[in-house]
């Protein structure tokens, strides 16, 4: 009982955390300018959003069944985009940013090998990191410092991601830098959750040796990435009539990295709004009206989210028998 209120407050606060800082935010904005500003937004932005953000959801999916496809035999596209889309529907109420990939890899390791699947779910979030990090790098260098001076939170998030991710990349692929840690978290893990650790740990040791179809899922994941940065570029776009490019080349990527750092709320929301917004009004000059349209826009992300539902309901309404996601669901 004690256990299940602990929990129950924890998720209340993360709620908090994501409702909050949205609350704040349009506190700020006079309901008639913010409405003026939205009606002159020209409706192309608003379709352009919404394919983009369907283009992006579609290739998380698509990027992630390539790294399976390296790992296990005859993967079928339309098991793993189904899991996904219904990972993408629940996403919304799981408080973390991190629940996507964690409920996608829970559903698809149930009819195959768990290590595979979370190795691979484990590869594909570093393959994002390190496109958005790739990104921001291209972003500083196209920005004029004494345009846009780079606030100390930037340079810090963008040092942690040019140090976590390289960290992250060669502690996955090498045995011996992960071979002196594994006594102390065999000691401090519990034995079940260690040996779980371990198998997922050889599953991503195994994609060392598929240097090529690595290469090929980070093309996806560069896509995606960019797609996310081309999205605000667009939105700033037809708000203001000037192409934010470099600016949002760099901020977005260290934006999105943050959120992926702190996996506290559903899909990053509050925390990235917080952001976006401290982004738009002092680097940008947005003013209040212009802000929240902005941050509106970016609801689409959360909106649209709710076709995963539609998966949801088909397998609801017309049940059918689990299949597995490969005819030899074997690593190979």
């Amino acid at each position: 009982m004690e256990k299940h209120r602990k929990e129950l407050l924890v998720s209340l606060g993360k709620w908090l955390i994501a409702v909050v800082p949205i609350a704040w935010i349009f506190s700020t904005v006079d309901f008639n300018d913010f409405l003026q500003a939205l009606i002159a937004l020209p409706a192309w932005v608003t379709l352009v959003v919404i394919t983009i953000v369907i283009s992006s959801l579609f290739l998380q999916g698509f990027r992630w069944w390539l790294l399976l496809r390296a790992g296990i035999d005859r993967v079928s596209l339309p098991i793993i985009m189904a899991a996904h889309w219904k990972a993408v529907f629940y996403s919304l109420v799981v408080p973390s940013s991190a629940a996507q990939d964690v409920i996608r890899a829970a559903i698809v390791a149930k009819s195959s090998d768990y290590r595979v699947v979370w190795g691979s779910s484990w590869l594909n979030k570093l393959l994002g990191l390190f496109a958005f990090l790739m990104l921001t790098c291209i972003g500083l260098l196209l920005l004029n410092p004494g345009d846009i001076p780079l606030p100390r939170e930037a340079q810090h998030a963008m040092l942690i991601g040019m140090i976590v991710v390289p960290l992250a990349l060669a502690f996955s692929f090498s045995k011996a830098l992960t071979r002196r840690f594994r006594p102390l978290l065999n000691r401090v893990l519990p034995r079940s959750l260690s040996h779980f650790l371990e198998e997922i740990r050889e599953a991503v040791y195994v994609y060392r040796h598929k240097r090529k179809s690595i290469a090929v899922a980070f093309i996806p994941a560069l896509l995606l990435m960019s797609l996310i940065v081309f999205n605000h570029i667009v939105i700033l776009y037809g708000i203001t009539g000037t192409l934010y490019i470099r600016e949002c080349i760099f901020f977005i990527p260290l934006i999105e990295m943050s959120v992926i750092f702190l996996p506290i709320t559903p899909n990053g929301a509050g925390i990235r709004e917080l952001m976006e917004v401290f982004f738009v009004t002092h680097y940008l000059g947005l003013q209040p009206a212009a802000m929240g349209v902005y941050v509106v826009m970016g609801f689409w992300g959360h909106f649209l989210r709710l076709l995963g539902g539609c998966v949801v309901l088909k397998e609801r309404l017309f049940p059918s028998r689990e299949r597995s996601i490969a005819e030899n669901g074997n690593m190979h």
